[in-house]
């Protein structure tokens, strides 16, 4: 009789997610199937993770989406350029501005 194993994911997001794929691709470029455990237990990524490989997503074609950028969905591909971001950000900060100095004006008239 064999010992039960478990593979347990944890959480942390998109890095958690890009970490886990990355560590289980090492571990089956070493002979390990991920999918041969008797349980698989997830937390918030880990759970994302466990369910794709559950759902028999093959963790080669988990890391090669996650690894060539032609394949990543467009969600996680920001419409707006580093340069108009800065303009943004620089907008908001003087309306912001704007914006405080009238409530402090507004609270000692």
């Amino acid at each position: 009789m064999t010992q039960p194993s478990a593979l347990v994911l944890g959480g942390g997001g998109l890095a958690g997610i890009a970490c886990e794929i990355g560590i289980l691709h090492a571990l089956a470029e070493q002979g390990f199937d991920p999918t041969s455990c008797d349980l698989m237990v997830g937390t918030s990524a880990g759970a994302t993770v466990g369910g794709r490989l559950a759902a028999g997503t093959e963790i080669g074609d988990m890391f090669d989406r996650q690894a060539e950028s032609a394949r990543q969905t467009r969600e996680l591909t920001p419409d707006v350029w580093p340069e108009d971001m800065a303009a943004l950000w620089e907008a908001f900060a003087a309306q912001a501005d704007a914006d405080a100095e009238e409530r402090v004006a507004g609270f000692w008239s």
